[in-house]
């Protein structure tokens, strides 16, 4: 029982340390490419020469970044609201003697 509730209780974490340490580094170091192809590339796209297959893969290598970004924007979000909701949760109850939901639940009850 405790195990399984720690594995759902932390699978953000673990998606977004994979994301921040290994998915989007190693990208990035795809994106690079190597150094004679991105100085060709370059010189071919300040001619305006670049070839389209080129501008594709660039393109869609930024939109892949960008999403793996926002992805861990989304979810290292939702772990900061789970940590305030935690946060706010345990302060009430130093207040009130009740966590939070129960708070909301009895003041619920009385409207």
């Amino acid at each position: 029982m405790a195990l399984s509730e720690f594995i759902n209780a932390q699978w953000d974490d673990v998606i977004a340390l994979t994301l921040a340490l290994f998915i989007i580094p190693f990208h990035m170091l795809w994106c690079l490419g190597h150094p004679s192809d991105n100085l060709r590339h370059r010189k071919l796209a300040r001619a305006g020469q670049l070839p389209l297959s080129t501008r594709l893969k660039h393109f869609m290598q930024l939109q892949m970044l960008y999403f793996f970004l926002f992805l861990l924007f989304l979810i290292s979000m939702y772990s900061a609201s789970a940590t305030l909701q935690d946060y706010v949760s345990r302060e009430c109850f130093h207040l009130t003697g009740k966590w939070l939901e129960e708070y909301i639940d009895r003041r619920r009850r009385r409207a």
